[in-house]
């Protein structure tokens, strides 16, 4: 899907974007999908259906710290399009995921142990 290492991306404070259109993907089939990857000099903002049927945004800013955050799959269906928006912001250390433009998840981005 949306696949970039990007040089002029802001890993601090953004949001991402992007479509899926009916029958692109395959909600329950038990199979990891990557949706989203950008990565930045080591920092990534990941989005994937796991094996466990679950959309997993994970964030993570060597400097800031890192966040996971899952939701269930259930309610998607194949025969649909959904518009996707991923959030983030290290000043107020919390990342959102919307679905369709509803807020499904939001998640503490928290300090990495070193």
């Amino acid at each position: 899907m949306l696949n970039k290492d990007l040089t002029q991306f802001d890993i601090k404070e953004g949001r991402v974007s992007f479509e899926i259109k009916k029958a692109q993907i395959h909600w329950q089939d038990s199979k990891l999908s990557r949706l989203v990857r950008l990565t930045q000099n080591g920092n990534f903002i990941l989005l994937d259906k796991t094996e466990t049927n679950k959309l997993k945004f994970s964030y993570l800013d060597i400097e800031i710290g890192k966040a996971d955050l899952e939701i269930e799959t259930e309610g998607l269906l194949e025969n649909q399009d959904y518009l996707f928006i991923l959030s983030w912001s290290a000043q107020n250390r919390i990342i959102r995921l919307y679905i369709n433009g509803t807020l499904k998840g939001t998640q503490q981005i928290v300090s990495i142990e070193q």
